[in-house]
């Protein structure tokens, strides 16, 4: 038993090293063909906005997908990140790399703060509470923050070592490095203890605290590590953008987030970049439809909504279960 336990873990372990090298080969060979071919600058825009928005998908799949809390308020995230590294760089001439950081911090703190009266309630009232939040923080970008619904313009470039990031490959190398840091770093969190405990809540918070977990400790964990990545996902939308606005972390934008999720996979590792990289590219691909294009978006979507509950990933993993099911039962006979 012993020495088949030590094969799985050399194969999971071979099984990582190719799944990495394949990883690391196509984000560099990606960019490259994307930059050399017609229309290359607009791919590499999608590339971009994929690796963004991946990260915000995965910081969010932290707190609902493995934690299971229904949070309402993640763009409110994102909003801060954004906002904060905004106003250091362009009113206090903060350097932009040290912004990064602290727009992660802000964003956690803030989640910390949410996160202590929130997390007392459960399902509809805690997503009802986090709601308000993010509406109430709608509110202090529209009243509080510089260029009020108009937003702020002339967002500056990132300097970093005399690179170029006005140009779009050095941005979409920069962007998948981010997305790759965010990818292990959740990965390691999902799977270490911390991780378990999480899932543990999911399934059932009154169970987890009959074997001892602080559901509160581990809940507002969970939202913070969300936050924090959900802040970073912020602050490098705002210097590609170079232009940020209340209504970029409204609700609208949040649902469309969700939906990434949805169709990737809650609870999944790899969930949340297929979902971003589906809901990125799908709308271009039907955009030749014109005053259709909702109409087919939503007829493929509510399908796999449907009969994938647990999104794309979540059934493929689902598949995976079974066939490993019926091998062992072969296994036994």
């Amino acid at each position: 038993m012993a020495e088949k336990v030590k094969e799985q873990k050399r194969g999971n372990f071979l099984k990582g090293i190719i799944i990495a090298v394949v990883a690391l080969a196509a984000a560099v060979f990606i960019p490259q063909f994307l930059n050399g071919i017609t229309g290359g600058g607009y791919y590499l825009h999608l590339l971009i906005i994929i690796a963004i928005f991946s990260i915000l998908s995965m910081s969010y799949n932290v707190i609902t997908g493995v934690a299971g809390q229904s949070n309402l308020a993640h763009i409110a995230f994102m909003g801060t990140g954004a906002y904060i590294s905004t106003i250091l760089v362009m009113y206090a001439g903060v350097n932009y790399w040290i912004t990064f950081f602290l727009a992660g911090i802000v964003a956690m703190l803030l989640g910390l703060l949410i996160g202590i009266p929130t997390l007392k309630m459960r399902g509809t009232y805690f997503a009802i509470g986090t709601l308000a939040i993010s509406q109430l923080m709608s509110l202090i970008w529209l009243n509080g923050m510089p260029g009020g619904s108009d937003g702020i313009p002339d967002v500056p470039h990132i300097p970093l070592w005399g690179i170029d990031f006005t140009q779009k490959i050095n941005y979409a190398y920069l962007m998948i490095f981010f997305a790759a840091v965010t990818f292990f770093v959740v990965l390691r969190v999902v799977k270490s203890r911390t991780g378990r405990a999480f899932v543990s809540i999911r399934e059932g918070e009154d169970l987890a605290l009959t074997t001892g977990i602080n559901t509160t400790q581990y809940k507002l964990t969970a939202f913070m590590i969300s936050a924090f990545f959900g802040g970073i996902a912020g602050a490098l939308y705002a210097p590609y953008m170079h232009y940020i606005c209340p209504q970029d972390f409204s609700m609208a934008n949040f649902m469309t987030v969700l939906t990434m999720l949805a169709v990737g996979g809650f609870g999944t590792i790899w969930g949340p970049i297929l979902g971003t990289t589906i809901l990125t590219i799908l709308p271009e691909v039907l955009l030749p439809l014109k005053d259709y294009i909702f109409i087919v978006y939503g007829a493929i979507l509510i399908p796999v909504i449907i009969y994938a509950p647990r999104g794309i990933m979540g059934a493929v993993e689902d598949m995976r279960a079974r066939r490993q099911a019926r091998r062992a039962k072969r296994a036994e006979v």
